[in-house]
């Protein structure tokens, strides 16, 4: 393939997704194995416009869930792919459905009117687009600085915000790290220890202070804060690797 053809595809992949559809896939060749069962979720931006104002990042996109349930079959006895998609409906989405424009900054996207209409915004959308878990009874899509948001594992319907029974507010932050975000963040790669299934992950708050939160979430959903650690300066930490001592 050569490049002109490529950066049509990248193009083609990166547009809006316009509807929210559910639908049995042909298969156009070859068959499903018989013994192949199960449900793949997949998340990712979808949206890259609001009204007539495009974002200016495509990590701004708001978050667009897919399921595919591999092995449920047909009239004809045959193994299918049952496919829904639906956005997440985060606090964020929802009000600037309503107000048809786009009321909050992003990673890369300034509201529209210059360094006044920014100035102090420090909270940013949290568009819930970076991935998609199964543990401990919830599905959850995730987002590197926010809180996660629980879906329904088979509508995709959004069931609203998870803060692990309050375990993740942010109760003993100063006034700024408060104005930035009531509640600590819940990074978006986490990893689940395949002995004990139990689910690691961190966040990074940032303020005066930095500092990397550490959190472990055992089979029942219940999150243990396990480690507060100071860093020098304001960092993004994007993953990690568990390994069995460490």
């Amino acid at each position: 393939m050569d490049a002109q053809a490529l950066t049509k595809v990248w193009v083609s992949a990166h547009q809006s997704v316009t509807q929210e559809v559910q639908a049995t896939l042909p298969i156009v060749e070859g068959e499903i194995p018989i013994d192949l069962r199960g449900v793949l979720y997949r998340n990712g931006p979808g949206r890259f416009v609001i009204g007539d104002q495009t974002y200016g990042h495509l990590f701004d996109g708001d978050g667009l869930v897919l399921r595919f349930a591999i092995g449920s079959t047909s009239s004809d006895s045959r193994p299918r792919i049952r496919y829904r998609n639906r956005f997440v409906r985060t606090d964020e989405f929802v009000h600037e459905e309503r107000a048809g424009r786009m009321l909050y900054r992003g990673l890369g996207t300034n509201l529209p009117g210059g360094l006044l209409a920014n100035f102090l915004r420090l909270r940013f959308k949290n568009p819930a687009n970076t991935n998609v878990l199964y543990h401990g009874g919830r599905l959850l899509a995730l987002w590197e600085g926010g809180l996660p948001y629980r879906l329904d594992p088979v509508t995709l319907d959004t069931l609203g915000r998870c803060d692990f029974s309050g375990a993740l507010r942010n109760v003993n932050a100063s006034w700024i790290e408060r104005r930035i975000s009531s509640h600590l963040p819940f990074s978006a790669h986490p990893k689940i220890d395949p002995q004990t299934g139990e689910l690691f992950n961190f966040g990074v708050v940032v303020g005066p202070q930095p500092r990397l939160q550490v959190y472990r979430v055992d089979g029942q959903g219940q999150l243990q804060h396990l480690r507060t650690e100071p860093i020098a300066l304001e960092a993004f930490v994007h993953d990690f690797v568990l390994t069995p001592n460490w």
